[in-house]
């Protein structure tokens, strides 16, 4: 935006020569304090100085020796400065003089500057200079912070130099305290040359001394201002919000989300309510997503307040209330503040202190979580409603918006505590407190889904509209030739027909259809990602017995499981890249868009606006959005690393070896993939040194072939416009001018059918096993088996709303699907008489073993970072993994034991030993899966196998071990288990022999108080140690007692007789290690 920096410089009062100045990077005109909000502004226009990116500022000329900008021993100052900052960190500066870096200063000559820390405290600062000349730093910082993104506030200090105990500061017309925190209130005299004076920025204009936000009414007195005078500069008009109780439903909790408020303070102004919701206690352990109008996730402001209100019973007699927050919260009854919780303040350096937890608040109180603070309220109950409000602010510039375990709980002096809700009664227990955290999740899942349909009508629309138009247009092309009706008996739909041509040619027949139990087996493990549960085995045996289509009832129900989206997310992460770091962002981490991914799957998002999204990188960045996948930390060229994802995912374009030099093996020049790069940025994309491939005139000449030059600058172009030209009309094409806007136009547009085979292809590959073009991301070198068959999925795919389900339900509706599986040859496939026997992938391994044992997930919070404590740039907290894909690399190269993650380590052990691979550092389109050692040993002796195939207090094989009315009605269930199928009568006669002793007298007699007492019996200090006190001496050991009790396993179940337990035993184990059990037949 073009300016004039002198219509910002004001000279009224000045006692010199006007002043100059000019404006330096991006600079903006915004609106200024004015009223109704600053009554002293009036109503009229005034325009305020806005700072949108990292270097903007404005550099004002000192006109000479001792000019008014000239401040020294004796001198009196006063500057003040009205501020919006919309976020903090580091240093960040008003108005310095002096400190530029500009060339001919000294670089430590700062005469005097106003700035903000890194919490928004005032902070004075001058480079002092005593008789000696010794130069040193002097600092004075108030106690007090100014608040963020929460509009306008009015900033002074006053000193004269030299004198000591004069400094005072001034927030919003009130004095503050303050202290001098570097070098003394010494008084010596500050340093003073000719250098520039700065608004808004230092130091070369490095971004993080630069002011994130506006400032206005910036002056500079010579004198020290009275405390009555800066006073009466300040004004402000609250327009207080009103609460009416009556719209609170019965039994229900009202939560309110405002965002705009300031970091740990109450004091906000320029709060917006954002979000209403209901739910059905005072619990807090996530709140719903925000979403823009394509129902892509994206941030709130940095700190937002949540404000919970509900009419709630107190009972008779004496009660504790108990209060569990992460950051400040307060409890109000009936209006009446009763108690606060203090904000967050753990410093993230790694040497704080650790809590050694008790139980003294109730007898099996759940231990409090690092991170969050608690506080008991004694009140008396009197059996009525009451009204009950709860607020907390979540977040913090430099931290992740997250409320932990924040809950408000109500128990009787000498009992335990209970969630307090007018309708739930979950304990604050160990045993009962994480199945309720669940429950609650899954309700705010539910309403992210809603949230995502409601505010989305707008844009559903743009794209059923887009589908209609790509139906007619395909619909439109030369047909796809007639394949004819080879073996009709083995025919269920028209990818039979093309299948079976191939066959027919080449002298192959079709295999016979595989039986019951292996096909629904085979569809549970390529639609959900698991091998199907008893509940669905006798669904679909009932649904046979009474005579109707199992199949197909199994496909219809699986592919509207939302384990769908679980299973396709940790493809997509694989051939997107996806690679977030917990700790430390390395080379190519990027964002966890993992959510956004699987949020797409949930949706059925159609996989036009699927890519389209992707390629747009909106969103949230750090928390879910595709934003996230623009990130390639400690990359040189990182959209040149997203235009090779983007080319070999979507158009089967590889341009890995185009990022140095053009592809010697491929008809791809290093300007293609930098022209991707370049409408990726929306702006010319240059060659680094760094990709480049190094000619010297004394080295030998490179033998592949160089056409750009380092700092070769390159325009954003479509380079592969072989592929199709625009078909869609020119209203439903967005953003012409918005060159990835056009990126995304030319991959999606039906004018382009290389996009639709490239998906239906991928889809074919894992489901088949075999791509009809292999590799899958390499059109040009692959070998294409059926263009006829790839031609049609692909129609079928852009002519019915780019819906991967509905070709997806096309081929397991198909007889090829329902084959016979067959071995895949060295050479690869020829035609497809049936699916290719495969492996399963790791996470269909790690999830399968959970389904079969029934066990749910332990394997702890995927962070280093619990509590928070770090700025949300250097580390993430990925959730409590509840499947497979939601795992990520455990970023312990330190190779400290107290940052090491116990309970997680198995799980990414196996999934590491069967070709996972936690640190995607770049695309992977087929992982290793070669046999190997570490395969046998994980199944054999792996921590992870050995714990599914204990009978503990919650195993499934446990439950049926002691229900089972007969030994065979035992080996059947535990065969359906883990092997999906009935044994035979050879596998019957074995294992009865194995079991038939002592199964009559298995059962140990235990109340239900023992079994209660030895189940949690063992009390593990989990969630102690994280980043913040990981150097505490403490540290080590509890991670080590940790390690030791993932090594011990669960408590084994004390309901049966140990000797034949352990036979009960051995025989999961087998069966879990048969190579049946981890193949796809």
């Amino acid at each position: 935006m073009n300016l004039d920096a002198q219509k910002f410089i004001k000279n009224s009062v000045a006692q010199h020569a006007e002043l100059k100045g000019k404006l330096i990077g991006e600079i903006e005109a915004s609106i200024g304090p004015r009223a109704p909000e600053h009554p002293k502004f009036g109503e009229d226009s005034n325009e305020a100085l806005e700072i949108p990116n990292a270097g903007g500022h404005i550099e004002v000329d000192d006109p000479g020796d001792q000019s008014p900008l000239d401040f020294t021993i004796g001198d009196s100052i006063t500057i003040e400065a009205w501020v919006q900052v919309w976020s903090i960190g580091g240093y960040r500066y008003i108005v310095g003089k002096g400190r530029t870096g500009n060339q001919g200063f000294p670089a430590e000559n700062q005469n005097y500057a106003l700035r903000l820390n890194e919490n928004a405290a005032i902070s004075f600062l001058y480079r002092g200079v005593d008789e000696t000349g010794k130069q040193e730093y002097h600092r004075w910082t108030s106690e007090m912070n100014v608040g963020v993104s929460d509009g306008w506030h009015h900033i002074a200090v006053t000193y004269t130099f030299g004198k000591t105990g004069s400094l005072q500061g001034y927030i919003d017309g009130k004095s503050v305290k303050g202290k001098w925190d570097l070098a003394g209130d010494t008084g010596t005299a500050p340093v003073v040359d000719n250098d520039q004076l700065w608004i808004g920025s230092a130091l070369s204009s490095k971004p993080a001394s630069t002011l994130m936000g506006a400032v206005d009414e910036i002056a500079i007195y010579r004198k020290v201002l009275p405390a009555e005078s800066i006073a009466e500069r300040y004004s402000y008009f609250r327009n207080e919000s009103t609460f009416d109780p009556s719209v609170i439903p019965d039994n229900q909790v009202l939560v309110e989300v405002w965002e705009g408020v300031a970091n740990n303070t109450f004091q906000f102004r320029r709060a917006r309510r954002t979000l209403t919701y209901h739910t059905d206690a005072f619990e807090f352990f996530r709140i719903p997503n925000k979403y823009n109008e394509q129902a892509i996730k994206i941030d709130r402001s940095p700190s937002f307040l949540v404000r919970a209100y509900g009419y709630v019973t107190l009972p008779p007699g004496p009660q504790r209330i108990l209060i569990r927050a992460r950051n400040g919260a307060r409890l109000f009854i009936d209006n009446e503040l009763q108690a606060s919780v203090p904000f967050f303040n753990i410093p993230g350096n790694g040497h704080g202190q650790i809590f050694e937890r008790t139980r003294d608040q109730a007898p099996n109180i759940r231990e409090l979580p690092r991170g969050e603070k608690e506080v008991i309220l004694a009140i008396e109950g009197d059996g009525k409603k009451h009204l009950v409000r709860f607020e907390m602010i979540v977040g913090h510039d430099n931290r992740r918006p997250e409320t932990g375990e924040t809950a408000v709980c109500i128990g009787e002096p000498d009992g335990d505590f209970r969630i307090l809700s007018a309708t739930l009664s979950a304990e604050l227990t160990d045993q009962q407190w994480p199945d309720f955290m669940a429950q609650q999740a899954a309700k705010i899942a539910l309403l992210d889904k809603q949230h995502r349909r409601e505010v989305s009508t707008s844009e559903q629309s743009y794209w059923e509209e887009r589908h209609s138009w790509a139906g007619r247009i395909v619909g439109t092309y030369k047909p796809v030739s007639n394949p004819g009706n080879h073996f009709p008996d083995a025919m269920n739909n028209p990818i039979d027909q093309f299948v079976n041509r191939q066959l027919f040619e080449s002298n192959q027949e079709p295999n016979e259809l595989t039986d019951d139990a292996t096909f629904l087996r085979r569809l549970s493990l390529d639609t959900i990602g698991t091998i199907p549960d008893l509940t669905l085995i006798e669904t679909f045996q009932a649904k046979q017995a009474a005579g109707e289509d199992a199949r197909s009832w199994a496909i219809d129900y699986l592919l509207s499981h939302a384990g769908w989206a679980d299973h396709w997310t940790s493809y997509w992460q694989d051939v997107l890249a996806e690679n977030p770091n917990i700790v430390n962002p390395t080379l190519n981490n990027t964002g966890p868009f993992r959510f956004w991914i699987h949020e797409s799957l949930l949706d059925n998002k159609p996989m036009d606006r699927f890519v389209t999204e992707l390629i747009m990188m909106e969103g949230s960045r750090f928390y879910g959005g595709p934003a996230g996948f623009a990130v390639a930390s400690q990359n040189d060229v990182p959209l040149a690393a997203k235009a090779h994802i983007l080319g070999q995912a979507f158009l089967g374009i590889q341009m890995q070896c185009a990022r140095c030099h053009d592809a010697p093996f491929h008809e791809v020049t290093q300007k293609d993939l930098f022209s991707l790069a370049a409408m990726l940025k929306r702006k010319e994309e240059s060659v680094p040194k760094t990709s480049t491939v190094v000619v010297s005139a004394d080295g030998p000449i490179p033998n592949v072939p160089i056409t750009l030059k380092p700092g070769a600058a390159v325009a954003p172009q479509w380079p592969f416009t072989e592929l199709g030209t625009q078909r869609l009309p020119a209203d439903l094409v967005r953003g012409k001018s918005d060159s990835r806007a056009v990126l995304a136009q030319k991959i999606t547009d039906p004018g382009n059918l290389r996009f639709p085979r490239v998906l239906v292809n991928r889809l074919w590959r894992q489901t088949i096993g075999y791509g009809i073009v292999e590799p899958v991301e390499d059109w040009e070198h692959g070998t294409n088996i059926d263009p006829h068959l790839l031609d049609y999925l692909g129609r079928e795919l852009a002519m019915n709303g780019y819906d991967l389900k509905h070709v997806a339900r096309m081929i397991f509706s198909s007889h090829t699907y329902q084959r016979q599986s067959v071995d895949l040859p060295e050479s690869g496939l020829k035609s497809f008489p049936g699916p290719v026997r495969r492996q399963m992938a790791a996470e269909q391994i790690v999830d399968s073993l959970f389904v079969a044992s029934g066990r749910p997930f332990d394997a702890g919070p995927m962070s280093l970072d619990i509590d928070g404590a770090r700025s949300f740039k250097n580390s993430l907290h990925l959730g409590h993994p509840t499947r497979a894909w939601q795992f990520a690399s455990l970023s312990n190269e330190r190779d400290r034991p107290s940052l090491s993650l116990p309970f997680a380590q198995p799980f990414s052990s196996t999934l590491q030993a069967f070709g996972w691979v936690g640190a995607r550092q770049g695309p992977i389109n087929r992982r290793e899966s070669s046999p190997n050692v570490m395969q046998p040993a994980m199944m054999n002796n792996g921590l992870l196998l050995r714990d599914n195939a204990r009978l503990d207090m919650v195993s499934k094989f446990t439950l049926a071990a002691r229900q089972a009315s007969s030994v065979d009605q035992l080996i059947k269930q535990t065969y359906l288990r883990i092997l999906s199928r009935q044994p035979s009568s050879s596998e019957y006669a074995l294992f009865r022999e194995l079991l038939s002793e002592g199964f009559d007298t298995r059962l140990v007699e235990l109340s239900d108080e023992e079994a209660h007492r030895i189940r949690w019996s063992r009390r593990l200090p989990r969630n102690l140690v994280t980043w913040s006190n990981h150097l505490h001496p403490r540290a080590n050991e509890i991670k080590t007692e940790l390690r030791q009790a993932v090594q011990q396993g669960a408590i084994k179940s004390p309901h049966l007789e140990s000797q034949w337990r352990e036979r009960m035993e051995d025989f999961v184990w087998v069966l879990f290690n048969s190579p049946e059990f981890i193949y796809i037949r």
